[in-house]
């Protein structure tokens, strides 16, 4: 690098004030000018401010010299000066700055500002007083100027060159001066050593080249260039003394300084080169004014500006939010000088808001401070959290809300209803006979019904109350501020009158009917666990009662869902603590008085609550669906038990099972039974199974394909209780059914009237001419097993002749049965 021709020219200022001159190279962007020290050009008159002036640099680029300073009156920051700054005697508050321009401040201080071209001698002997005597001892050099203070203005050459004699050895820098002739009449000790070849080239070195090609100027004039020795870098500053035939040369070594400078400049172009790659945004932000100094090219992108176009802008053009709001946060980080981590919106070109994380922290940035702002694009983060906080608030399915949010919801809602002293009620909904729709129809048919259903909901209550899907078919709607319960009836009412017409899914037409349970705050439940519990117990009974209905929470609903919750939970473990087992109570025929078969019954005994009816917990396993895994059990342990009677020689005719409405929906009902019977060993000839006219009422089609699957296996199929139901007689013949049994209701009433044997006399003949045979159970006395004897019934269960029987008993039993019937009173005493 040339060297030479760093600077196309040097920006000059000489300041006077009383006692005192001095001279400053202007190299930097901006210069501080007053009374205080902390200025970069410090002046001593009391009638300056503390900040009078400042010296700023304008770059013009379609002007070939292209760097000029203006002088403003006071600082940057809009403080004006107490006597203002009057440039060629007239007052302003800027000026453009020009060669030979004279500025005075407060009356006393003079600045006079030159611009010096290299390798040319502007005369400037117009000045007031001449500078050309300095007293080189207090020569300085700092970053940002470069100073000579005259000391002897008035001394002659003579007296000069004697304190230059004294001081030489103490002044850091080569000093050198020469005749017209180009003789050395002088040189330091420091250009002595630094200047090695000063002696052998004398004149001829290239510190000299050119200096005496122009000495017909009578004027002082001054001179200053860049010089290369060697590898060492110096700024000769030479001046022409025309009275005393002299040229006086100073040698500033630069070397240092320039290699600094590349250093810099490389580190520069370094930084910005990563700055320019790295993806996070980063822009720099004047402390002052606001406006953007720098950005990279990943911020350009993020908001779709040009770099030219974001330079052009402020931070307030950036932040959707209001500017006092901007600076306060910017006050707080220039206060604390901490870094600031914040989310928020920048907006784009396009006026598009985008998600962006901002570390702001305060940096230094060339001779002054600036706000740093790297920005991290976090769309796509916001979207995952949407989505995480969707799937943790919102049914996937129904895009309802879920447990998590509706518990939030009534939490506040009761909070709310507390200060204002306000109900609110919990309507607790199931869709009635459901899971009946989802196992015949498929699940994803099932699925689209939810969807409807909550869509049809939605749009009748309106998008002000909050309804939730609690899991499965139950979904909860919250009325919140409710003054008066008429609001939560008509609400029931629009939803159910919603619900008259059909859904129409997948070529079915779909008629929904719903149990709602309702508990209110605070009367039902002072807390979201209370009222969502007592609702819960509402809706429980309802669906124990027969469905299709509403009904607010009352304390003896309560004691009575409260015992059937408690039976549900117990039941889940009943089987794995072993509590289930089978009684069997043996069939008999009346002509033979042999055993035809005998039915085995479940139980269930608690080690907390004891014995537990059977009709009861049986409804609690068929509305959980427990009844598939418990009737499973049943039907595989009576076939055990029946095996070991074949092995001991004792087995009756059949083992009959009941099977509950929900095992016969079951679609792997077949596979399971075949799969005992293998396991078992058992005939399927060997095995009954019981059914009622519930189950054949539900769905009669799929009913009779799998009765008669059943019995293409060999199993026999028993329609246990006729009478209690519905069916027609018409049953009888569709169905293919081996055996009937006459419901315990009319062998009960058989003594009281003439009707109820006829009755009875009517099913036992219907059952023989359908070549059916016909058991009937409940037989408690002698009168009732006479009038059946009477009658031709062929065989009867009851306690008169037998109370259910545990496995051992019934192994007994069997082993030591005699075909007598007088014995039958006598066994019933035996075994109970």
């Amino acid at each position: 690098m040339n060297y030479l021709s760093r600077k196309p020219r040097y920006l000059v200022v000489l300041t006077e004030e009383p006692g005192q001159k001095r001279e400053f190279y202007l190299e930097n962007q901006v210069y501080s000018v007053g009374r205080h020290s902390r200025n970069d050009i410090v002046l001593y008159s009391e009638c300056v401010s503390r900040h009078h002036a400042t010296f700023l640099k304008v770059k013009y680029n379609h002007v070939e010299q292209d760097e000029v300073f203006w002088i403003i009156d006071g600082d940057l920051k809009g403080n004006r000066s107490t006597n203002g700054l009057i440039v060629n005697e007239k007052r302003c508050l800027s000026h453009e700055l020009k060669h030979g321009d004279i500025i005075t401040l407060a009356n006393q201080v003079t600045i006079q500002y030159y611009q010096i071209n290299n390798h040319q001698s502007p005369n400037i002997h117009h000045q007031k007083e001449k500078i050309n005597n300095y007293n080189l001892a207090n020569l300085k050099e700092t970053s940002k100027t470069k100073t000579i203070a005259e000391a002897f203005p008035d001394q002659s050459h003579q007296e000069f060159f004697n304190k230059l004699n004294d001081y030489s050895k103490f002044i850091p820098h080569p000093i050198i001066e020469i005749n017209y002739q180009g003789q050395i009449v002088y040189a330091n000790s420091i250009a002595k050593f630094k200047i090695l070849s000063l002696e052998q080239l004398e004149v001829s070195h290239p510190i000299f080249l050119g200096l005496l090609d122009d000495l017909d100027n009578t004027q002082e004039s001054f001179l200053i260039r860049d010089l290369n020795l060697g590898s060492d870098i110096f700024q000769e500053c030479v001046q022409y003394l025309p009275q005393e035939k002299l040229i006086r040369i100073y040698l500033f070594d630069l070397t240092k300084q320039i290699e600094t400078e590349s250093a810099l400049q490389a580190t520069e172009a370094k930084y910005k080169a990563i700055v320019s790659q790295i993806s996070e945004g980063l822009i720099l932000i004047d402390l002052t004014t606001r406006q953007i100094i720098d950005c990279n090219l990943a911020y350009c992108n993020l908001l779709n500006y040009t770099q030219g176009e974001l330079l052009e802008l402020t931070i307030y053009d950036l932040l959707p939010i209001d500017d006092e709001i901007i600076d306060s946060y910017l006050e707080k980080i220039i206060a604390k000088k901490q870094e600031l981590v914040i989310e928020g919106c920048h907006c784009s070109k396009d006026n598009e808001l985008i998600d962006v994380e901002v570390s702001i922290s305060l940096i230094k940035y060339g001779d002054k401070q600036a706000l740093c702002l790297a920005v991290r694009d976090i769309r796509e983060r916001k979207k995952t959290e949407k989505l995480l906080l969707k799937q943790a608030y919102y049914d996937p399915l129904t895009g309802l809300a879920n447990r998590t949010l509706l518990n939030q919801k009534l939490e506040q809602a009761i909070e709310i209803a507390q200060k204002l002293k306000h109900q609110v009620a919990v309507l607790f909904f199931d869709l009635d006979h459901f899971k009946k729709i989802n196992d015949s129809l498929g699940h994803g048919l099932g699925d689209k019904l939810l969807k409807s259903f909550a869509k049809r909901i939605l749009t009748s209550l309106g998008s002000c109350q909050t309804f939730a899907r609690w899991g499965g078919d139950e979904f909860i709607l919250l009325l919140p501020n409710i003054q008066q319960i008429e609001t939560v009836i008509q609400t029931i009412d629009k939803i159910i009158e919603s619900l008259e017409a059909p859904f129409s899914i997948e070529g079915n037409q779909l008629h929904i009917r719903i149990s709602v349970g309702i508990a209110c705050y605070p009367q039902d439940g002072k807390d979201k666990e209370t009222l969502l519990r007592n609702a819960d117990a509402v809706l429980y009974r309802i669906k124990q009662q027969g469905r299709n209905c509403y009904q607010f929470y009352n304390a003896q609903t309560n004691a009575q869902s409260s015992e059937l919750l408690t039976l549900e939970n117990l039941l889940y473990q009943a089987i794995e603590k072993q509590e289930l087992f089978l009684n069997y109570q043996p069939q008999i025929h009346l002509k033979t008085n042999k055993i035809l078969g005998v039915e085995c019954l479940l139980r269930w005994h608690n080690s907390e609550i004891g014995m537990i009816s059977t009709p009861k917990f049986i409804r609690i396993a068929e509305e959980t669906g427990l009844i598939t895994s418990i009737g499973n059990w049943v039907l595989k342990k009576a076939c055990e038990e029946y095996k070991q009677w074949q092995t001991m020689g004792i087995a009756p005719k059949y083992i009959a099972v009941n099977l509950s409405p929900r095992q016969l929906q079951q679609d792997d009902l077949l596979n399971n039974l075949e799969q005992i019977l293998q396991e078992t060993g058992l005939k399927p000839s060997c095995l009954a199974l019981e059914i009622t006219e519930s189950s054949l009422i539900e769905d009669t089609e799929s009913a009779s394909e799998v009765l008669l699957a059943l019995v293409g296996m060999g199993i026999n199929i028993t329609l246990d209780d006729f009478g209690t139901g519905y069916a027609s007689l018409a049953y009888l013949k569709k169905f293919p059914f081996h055996t009937l049994k006459i419901d315990r209701s009319f062998i009960k009433d058989i003594t009281d009237s003439q009707q109820n044997p006829a009755l009875v006399s009517a099913i036992i003949n219907l059952a023989k001419a359908l070549n059916l045979t016909v058991i009937a159970e409940g037989i408690e006395t002698q009168e009732q097993l006479n009038i059946l004897q009477d009658l031709n019934c062929e065989a009867i269960q009851g306690y008169y002749f037998s109370v259910p029987l545990g496995s051992q008993e019934i192994h007994d039993f069997l082993k030591g049965y005699r075909s007598d019937v007088s014995n039958c009173g006598i066994l019933s005493e035996n075994f109970t």
